[in-house]
């Protein structure tokens, strides 16, 4: 006989990887659709054409650069 606590316990968790799926779908989703119209780092505008072209991009092509070549910034924006 299955233990009353183990089944809850499972069922739990079943929830718990199920709202985790949907919580990501939406975040890339988001990120897909809104890509940001200014720079996270510098607050620039990022053109247009690199939005479109980079679905989700948070930078503008000089911070992304910087990003690319400094760890510390790497790390940072991670």
């Amino acid at each position: 006989m299955t233990d009353p606590l183990d089944i809850a316990s499972e069922v739990e968790e079943a929830h718990r990887a199920a709202a985790l799926q949907v919580a990501l779908a939406n975040a890339r989703r988001q990120l897909h659709d809104n890509a940001s119209e200014l720079c996270v780092m510098c607050e620039d505008p990022i053109p247009a054409l690199r939005r479109a072209a980079i679905a989700g991009c948070r930078f503008c092509i000089d911070c992304q650069r910087r990003i690319e070549t400094n760890p510390e910034l790497r790390r940072r924006y991670a």
